[in-house]
């Protein structure tokens, strides 16, 4: 390799590096939203569950305890 190159191949390294390092934070980024997402379809679904077999009582104490839990 000449002398000239050396510098040139650094500084791709580093370019390559720091777009890896993006990349993979973008990644992190979009698999936490997705694990967020499909804990919220979960809570939903156990939501729609409890709607249709909690009795009357059931669902009254859900009502009130709601604003206190969120």
């Amino acid at each position: 390799k000449s002398a000239h190159r050396d510098p040139v191949d650094r500084l791709e390294k580093h370019i390559l590096d720091y777009i890896h390092h993006c990349t993979q934070h973008v990644k992190k980024v979009a698999e936490t939203r997705v694990q967020l997402a499909k804990a919220q379809m979960a809570e939903f679904k156990a939501l729609e569950d409890f709607e249709q077999i909690a009795t009357p009582s059931q669902w009254n104490i859900h009502v009130l305890l709601k604003p206190k839990i969120k």
